[in-house]
């Protein structure tokens, strides 16, 4: 992340504190636009553009005073001034025909037209390779405008919002009569505008609201990943992150304080304040910086260096609840720095892993509503479904309820290509119920056999405190609340025990495993999540699908390898198995896949049996596919949700599961077609 300001600055987030970036020139900076890391603008006054290759800063002057840079998926550059100069650059700086002399403030654009807005209302929008005034239906100025391919938003004095939609700009209501600054969404049912004393608003698809910011500062811009990741800056230096599910850590803060790390510039005066929602849960009491009883904590700053702190939070005796903590950290001159944590107590066992609403197995469907009601469909030979009964002729068409006491919150079935299907199932209360074929002990009832099934849920005995569940071909995996794996069932290939190949009929702790944050099955292979970002595999490997670089089958949890070298895969997020191949996801939003490569369901181009290290997911231009937030894994098929709220597939298509309406496989990324600019 890169933000700009006056005097010269320059800032750069590497991805846990913020760094000054050195250039040598003199500049009060407007904005700041980039195509890809090694290409980046930063633009200001008297038409100063610099643009950074990778390596360094230089300087480009075209025009008069540069208020606003944007680029489009083709790397074209545009930029627009105070005398209604418009700028565009694909390898030179060309001046275009805007017809205006009118300051423009903002430019944006999506796949069809580019906007610009500006003082006095101004409107302009660029199509068919001409810019032509639109009028805006006012006479305010208009400071910054966002657009996608469904509708473009501009917003600016005394609370002005507009929508432009069907070739018309109109009004929005948006209750304030503060300036608003800038403007971004990540679909035209999520928007965030910033404005003047500490103005924040959000869109819904339907309304705008106001949200409370920590500070009264100034907010002058507006940028994100996502719906859950964006930063906002303002006067005084300020800038805030809103990320309330970029980190999520489980830790008791008695024994296990939180860990700050503040860095100063300058060795002065630091105070580290803190705010909180919820009284019923937290009080001023309740909080101790490095061991002190306080809210408001100061201490004398090491210039560039890292001033440790730690905070721990005792909430208030027999209370549970959420609360929102707002940590301010201000300097002698009144920089500002926020970061906020959601903290939560929960008397119950902890369910962590962001569960599973919807699940398959290999001819049945599974879906959980908001009262966490488990509804099934489909086949029901070994009673998979769960309903009472089994067998040919006993299949269901349409959802019917499984009758299951209280709240379920995790739902698995199995993959099984033959009639001896079964289904996992995680409560609220952390216990785990079992039900469907039982033929290699995978009910985890201590029996085991053919003729061997259950027809309604059965509670799995032994376990409790459990966060996570999934389901192999023939067995079962669960995670509790400590980071233990339990398994039972088929362990052929060592899956639930490495001392020998026999089945467990009842839940076993794999050895050789700690720290575990998420669990994956794939058909005869398990993949683990440690909480450092590293993952173990064991088990199956004759196509590499463990990641450890061969393809000899392993009886005990080995650490997946990075593409190339010694280290580790690590900085990853989540995971998926399918049934011969393994998925990641990293926290910078790569994709990285290994094992079979048949039907092309790594996505990365290759012709080879299988690869058995990961590998990066190509898009069909063999450009990688970046900004991925979710990732899931079928039998012989992958599907990735970006940022953006588009949804990519790849692997086998013949039966449509690709959703591009082609009936193929797809051995690199494609974007699944809704049939409209509908976003996820």
């Amino acid at each position: 992340v890169y933000v700009v300001g006056d005097n010269n600055v320059i800032l750069r987030y590497n991805g846990s504190e913020w760094e000054t970036v050195t250039h040598g020139y003199t500049v009060n900076f407007q904005s700041v636009w980039g195509t890809s890391a090694d290409d980046i603008y930063a633009v200001g006054n008297s038409g100063t553009r610099l643009r950074y290759n990778g390596s360094t800063w230089n300087q480009e002057t075209y025009g008069m005073a540069v208020n606003d840079i944007w680029a489009d998926t083709y790397n074209y550059y545009y930029s627009v001034g105070d005398q209604g100069e418009i700028y565009e650059n694909y390898g030179s700086w060309n001046s275009m025909t805007s017809n205006t002399t009118t300051p423009l403030n903002s430019i944006f654009g999506n796949d069809t037209n580019i906007f610009a807005v500006g003082n006095d209302g101004i409107a302009l929008i660029y199509a068919s390779s001409n810019w032509t005034a639109v009028s805006s239906n006012t006479n305010e100025t208009l400071k910054a405008v966002w657009a996608n391919n469904e509708t473009a938003i501009a917003v600016g004095m005394n609370g002005e919002i507009l929508q432009y939609k069907n070739s018309a700009w109109s009004a929005m209501t948006s209750g304030t009569g503060e300036i608003l600054h800038g403007i971004w969404g990540n679909s035209s049912k999520y928007l965030t505008a910033v404005g003047s004393n500490g103005t924040c608003l959000q869109f819904d698809g339907v309304n705008w609201t106001s949200v409370a910011l920590p500070v009264s500062a100034q907010m002058y811009d507006i940028y994100g990943l996502s719906r859950n990741r964006m930063f906002a800056v303002g006067t005084q230096g300020t800038i805030l992150k809103y990320a309330p599910i970029n980190h999520t850590c489980y830790q008791n803060t008695l024994s296990d304080p939180i860990a700050l790390t503040i860095v100063e510039s300058e060795a002065e005066q630091v105070t580290v304040t803190l705010s909180w929602s919820n009284a019923d849960l937290l009080t001023s009491s309740g909080f101790y910086i490095n061991n002190s009883q306080t809210t408001s904590y100061s201490f004398t700053s090491t210039a560039f260096e890292n001033d440790l702190l730690t905070l721990t939070i005792m909430p208030i005796t027999d209370a549970s609840g959420s609360s929102v903590i707002t940590m301010t950290v201000t300097d002698a001159t009144g920089l500002t720095a926020v970061e906020t944590i959601d903290f939560q107590v929960i008397k119950a066992p902890l369910i962590t892993q962001v569960l599973k609403t919807i699940a398959t197995g290999y001819k049945h469907s599974f879906a959980i509503d908001d009262s966490g009601q488990l509804y099934a469909w489909g086949s029901n030979e070994k009673g998979e479904l769960g309903i009472g009964t089994s067998g040919t002729g006993k299949e269901k068409y349409t959802p019917v309820t499984v009758s299951i006491s209280d709240r379920i919150v995790d739902i698995a079935g199995s993959q099984n290509d033959t009639v001896d299907n079964f289904s996992i199932a995680l409560k609220s209360d952390g216990t785990v119920w079992t039900w469907g074929s039982n033929t290699d002990g995978q009910i985890g009832n201590g029996t085991y056999g053919p003729a061997e099934y259950e027809t309604t849920p059965y509670q799995v005995e032994g376990l409790s405190n459990i966060r996570d569940v999934d389901a192999g071909r023939k067995f079962c995996v669960a995670l509790d609340d400590t980071g233990i794996v339990k398994a039972w069932g088929d362990n052929e290939y060592n899956q639930i025990h490495s001392a020998d190949i026999n089945d467990r009929y009842t839940p076993t702790t794999v050895a050789g495993l700690s720290n575990i944050q998420a669990i994956a099955a794939g058909g005869d292979h398990i993949l683990a999540l440690k909480n450092d970002g590293t993952v173990m595999a064991w088990g199956k490997n004759n196509n590499g699908q463990l990641g450890v670089g061969d393809n000899m089958s392993y009886a005990s949890p080995q650490q997946v390898l990075a593409e190339s070298g010694p280290s580790p895969l690590s900085r990853i997020i989540a995971i998926a198995a399918g049934y011969d191949h393994s998925l990641a996801l990293s926290d910078d939003g790569k994709i990285w896949s290994w094992g079979l490569e048949n039907n092309g369901r790594l996505g990365n181009n290759n012709n080879m049996s299988y690869i058995s290290r990961p590998t990066r997911v190509l898009k069909q231009d063999l450009s990688h596919l970046d900004g991925i937030i979710g990732i899931a894994a079928g039998s012989s098929h992958s599907i990735a949700l970006k940022n953006n709220g588009t949804v990519w597939a790849w692997g086998d298509g013949v039966y449509g599961q690709i959703g591009d309406d082609m009936a193929t496989e797809r051995t690199t990324a494609v974007q699944v077609f809704t049939g409209s600019d509908s976003l996820i």
